[in-house]
């Protein structure tokens, strides 16, 4: 039981962090009820994160602790997750679980079956792109590279999640393994094309918010394509990139 009550000690510093604001946390220990509610155990996480971040903002708290606790906070939690009881409905959030414990291979299986399920083409889209992290984040680009191209055929109005995934969490994944820059260049320049065709509803807030970030994201990915084919030794290509760049940023700007 010492892991259990090293779990119990933690959520407690977490009521502390949180002004004692415990009713939303469930029993810690309960291992039962968090093993098979992975909805509740990340939004405990997320919850924790929150009351943390705040802390290091007053600066009561360093980074270094705040991310140690959280490490430790996620591994204790994966040894209570259950995955065997996973559904095809929550079978993402398991995959997430162990995504954020980065055990690439469990998560990657996960994930899997939530995009093969999927009953809504959101959750489809999103359980791709979280597939193709996983993929590249264990050094399979070709599987990496097949998920993320086989969100494209989605229609305008789920395209917002491709090319943020692309740009700030699959290509640096797949960097760090050694993958090919040229490949995913190629990959990161086809997510722009579709970030271009997303449509949003204009007269909400989250609409209004990514039509005034759009431009931010797909100038920081035209920076990284350039990058990519730079580190490839495919100057000529970079060069090349540069301009269809300049030219898609005036064509946009001029709509």
């Amino acid at each position: 039981m010492k892991g259990l009550t090293w779990l119990t000690a933690i959520f407690g510093l977490a009521v502390v962090l949180s002004g004692c604001q415990s009713g939303q946390l469930p029993n810690p220990n309960d291992e039962a009820f968090l093993g098979t509610n992975p909805d509740v155990m990340m939004r405990n996480l997320q919850d924790a994160r929150a009351r943390m971040d705040r802390r290091v903002a007053q600066r009561t708290m360093t980074p270094e602790l705040r991310d140690k606790m959280m490490a430790d906070l996620t591994r204790k939690y994966v040894e209570l997750a259950q995955p065997e009881a996973a559904t095809d409905e929550n079978a993402w959030l398991y995959g997430d679980l162990f995504r954020d414990a980065k055990q690439w291979e469990r998560a990657l299986e996960l994930y899997d079956r939530a995009r093969k399920v999927a009953k809504t083409e959101d959750r489809r889209v999103n359980d791709s792109l979280r597939y193709a992290r996983a993929a590249a984040n264990l050094g399979r680009t070709d599987e990496a590279i097949e998920a993320v191209e086989s969100t494209f055929n989605t229609p305008p109005e789920e395209k917002g999640p491709i090319l943020p995934a692309v740009l700030y969490e699959i290509v640096p994944a797949a960097e760090a393994k050694g993958s090919s820059p040229q490949r995913w260049a190629a990959v990161l320049e086809k997510a722009i094309e579709q970030h271009l065709q997303t449509i949003v509803d204009q007269s909400t807030e989250p609409g209004q918010a990514f039509l005034a970030a759009r431009p931010v994201h797909v100038d920081r990915a035209w920076s990284r394509v350039i990058a990519l084919l730079t580190k490839a030794g495919r100057r000529d290509e970079a060069r090349l990139a540069l301009q269809r760049a300049d030219e898609m940023l005036r064509r946009y700007r001029s709509l």
